[in-house]
């Protein structure tokens, strides 16, 4: 399941993402919440990667009745849950099947919050490599006391380092912040040294 991007996350997403939720939940617990959150996912995903079919969500030139038969040969013959399909049937009608992507990231969101995970988003020069990663992901869990799910993300301007962000929440031990730190600590020590020479000068 992808990482939620709360770009797409809004109070209307977040409402249709908890009904859905409460019945996965009600049906099967929190394993079924798993796979409708997969489901989901696969379904944004296949959204994101195939432009007739995101065309064909977003348009209001095919009609609901028309749309409804398509999704039923689409997604029928258990390609998703019952609970799935219906639950796009319903957009259906309420014509909001393009708001499946934040819909599956809030759902995405839910279910975190429900298990003990949270996002975290690692900004590297280059790309963490499994090792690295793990290791990251371990010590950031233990300070969390949760399940970090990390999203890498390469920024060319670091130097080295990481700069991690928790929520709203920027925890930066980059080389260049450092270097800027130091930079600074030196710059302001200087103008003290020269501040102290010109004292005592003017004593002398």
């Amino acid at each position: 399941m992808s990482t939620p991007s709360h770009s797409n996350i809004n109070s209307l997403t977040r409402t249709y993402a908890a009904a859905i939720f409460d019945l996965a939940e009600a049906e099967g617990g929190l394993p079924n919440c798993e796979t409708v959150g997969l489901e989901l996912a696969e379904v944004a995903a296949a959204a994101r990667a195939d432009r007739l079919f995101s065309e064909f969500l977003r348009t209001p030139i095919v009609g609901a009745a028309d749309k409804d038969q398509a999704l039923r040969r689409i997604f029928g013959d258990g390609l998703v849950s019952d609970l799935v399909l219906r639950f796009l049937l319903v957009l259906n009608k309420k014509g909001r099947l393009d708001q499946i992507e934040g819909i599956s990231q809030a759902f995405t969101q839910l279910l975190w919050e429900r298990t003990g995970r949270i996002e975290v988003e690692v900004y590297s020069a280059r790309p963490l490599d499994a090792t690295l990663a793990e290791v990251v992901k371990r010590r950031v869990s233990e300070a969390l006391g949760k399940e970090a799910v990390l999203r890498n993300r390469v920024d060319d301007h670091l130097i080295g380092g990481l700069k991690l962000r928790v929520g709203d929440r920027m925890i930066d031990a980059s080389v260049a912040t450092r270097l800027g730190r130091i930079r600074e600590s030196l710059n302001t020590s200087g103008a003290e040294a020269v501040r102290g020479r010109a004292d005592a000068l003017i004593q002398d």
